[in-house]
């Protein structure tokens, strides 16, 4: 055993390799506006300086502006964090599209829910605002007498504080409740006070994040590029990027936009060097060389679905999606809840109207529209979800694919990695979690995430698609059971976006300084 431990008296030279560097820049925006961009919500260009070999970790920061108004607070969809300020992010190299992907965001919803709940506890909320955790938490508002305390716990999204509520227990009065003083009170699980748009927090998104094409465990060779590279962002506008918080009611109040803050929007850029001599030395043998490497990308299908009758049915859909002579490695679909309210009338005006239209869109959802729709209804067994793929001739599935937990194992089975969504979340078949305290502001019943994490994805069998592209199938019985309490609202006119992300092969050739790409 004493063999296998170091002598740490004997203080001996150990060979070390200093010829590595990273040198980091920070890039301001060579454009950048808060109006601009393909959705008005604003839009910025980084321009990367050829040198060196760019650092997989780069990254961009990004956060949101606060409007100085106490009584207005803005946050992040917890699945996605910062995310949500993001439409669509473009990556150049000279006058060449390399890599898009349109509605990031909603992309972004998917992909994030593959995050381990402990990563996001502990560190994803402070990087970039991601706080999908379902754990116990310490419930104030629940009585216990087993422990002789007024204090027990309850599953829900965590992150790191208790639920509490005044009108249960004097918070004062417990030593064991861990919130300051200026927090106790109140229906709450509060979010972290970084996270609100008061603090004007700022986090951050790696490149490979943002864009495939920057593989996230390689360093990419800039100094053999002749090319211009061009990050250009898309931000979403008001109200989807972000979610409101917020009791106040007033027209001015919901009418007031939160915007990217635009000032502090940066590219952290790392640039990895070696001693001069292996430099040239690199450049010297690979200068005239050929360099190709394969890379995804992904191309987005959407369509607007009117529900149909008093239970709002979507009948049997079969729209083709494309993909005609590409190699697509999976397809994701989501039904997202893009449905817009009208007001009792009372106010009368247009701008009433709109500033309630915000309300409903930005504040009474959690997860904003970023979301997958199982269903509404308040019991799951009025609504049948089915679905099938049919390409090259074909159908993927020999019968509709429609029992739910079969369509989670789908995700694991084209991903190989487990979803980290509890099935309540997904498919609305149990009672496992309660949110309805998350956050102190938020409305009881609009924001339960019973059936909104509801993704479908299917992986296909490597063959290119002939040129028919690819037809998808689905239908749900009842989407939506038209329940609305709210006196604020006469009627709400029910339509849902279907979101059809294709993951596509392409491949890349770097020559001589120049970048060409091409699908499989």
């Amino acid at each position: 055993m004493s063999q296998l431990m170091p002598d740490l008296t004997n203080i001996s030279p150990f060979e070390a390799d200093y010829s590595q560097r990273i040198d980091s820049d920070t890039l301001d925006p060579v454009v950048i506006n808060d109006s601009g961009g393909s959705q008005g919500g604003g839009f910025c260009r980084f321009t990367l300086t050829n040198k060196g070999f760019l650092s997989h970790d780069s990254r961009i920061v990004l956060g949101l502006l606060d409007n100085d108004n106490a009584a207005d607070v803005a946050f992040f969809a917890p699945h996605i964090g910062v995310k949500q300020l993001i439409h669509s992010c473009v990556l150049k190299i000279g006058a060449k599209v390399v890599s898009e992907i349109r509605d990031f965001a909603s992309l972004s919803a998917y992909e994030s829910l593959f995050s381990s709940p402990a990563e996001n506890l502990d560190r994803n909320q402070y990087m970039n605002a991601q706080i999908y955790n379902v754990s116990q938490v310490n419930d104030y508002t629940r009585l216990d007498p087993t422990i002789g305390q007024k204090r027990a716990s309850t599953l829900s999204l965590n992150n790191g504080m208790c639920l509490l509520t005044s009108n249960i227990i004097d918070p004062g009065a417990d030593a064991n409740n861990p919130l300051p003083d200026n927090q106790k009170g109140g229906d709450i699980q509060s979010i972290r006070p970084q996270q609100s748009s008061q603090a004007n927090s700022l986090f951050s998104l790696r490149l490979s994040e943002l864009f495939p094409f920057f593989a996230s465990d390689k360093q990419f060779p800039l100094l053999l590029m002749d090319e211009q590279i061009n990050v250009e962002i898309h931000f979403n506008r008001y109200p989807f990027n972000c979610c409101r918080g917020t009791k106040e009611e007033t027209a001015a109040s919901l009418a007031r936009e939160f915007k990217v803050n635009t000032k502090e929007v940066k590219l952290m850029a790392d640039y990895v060097f070696f001693d001069a001599e292996t430099m040239a030395q690199y450049i010297a043998e690979n200068k005239n060389k050929e360099f190709r490497w394969n890379y995804l990308d992904y191309r987005l299908s959407q369509q607007v679905i009117p529900a149909e009758g008093g239970d709002g049915t979507i009948s049997k859909n079969i729209r083709n999606i494309g993909g005609a002579g590409l190699i697509v490695n999976k397809i994701i679909m989501a039904i997202e809840d893009t449905s817009t309210l009208v007001p009792d009338g009372g106010a009368g005006a247009d701008a009433d109207k709109q500033a309630v239209a915000k309300y409903w869109l930005s504040t009474l959802n959690l997860l904003n529209r970023f979301k997958g729709v199982r269903t509404l209804s308040s019991d799951i067994s009025k609504s049948r979800f089915a679905w099938n793929i049919r390409y090259n001739d074909r159908y993927l599935y020999p019968i509709d694919r429609e029992n739910d937990s079969l369509l989670m194992n789908d995700i694991y089975l084209a991903e190989n990695k487990p979803f980290r969504v509890c099935k309540d979340h997904y498919s609305k078949q149990s009672k496992a979690t309660r949110e309805s305290n998350w956050i102190n502001v938020m409305n009881v019943e609009a924001h339960m995430l019973e059936g909104q994490l509801f993704w479908t994805t299917a992986k296909l069998d490597g063959r290119r698609i002939n040129m028919n592209g690819i037809d998808i199938e689905f239908l749900n019985t009842s989407v939506d059971d038209n329940d609305y309490n709210d006196a604020k609202f006469d009627s709400k006119t029910k339509v849902f976006t279907q979101n059809v992300f294709l993951e596509i092969e392409r491949y890349a050739v770097l020559k001589e300084g120049i970048i060409d790409c091409y699908y499989e």
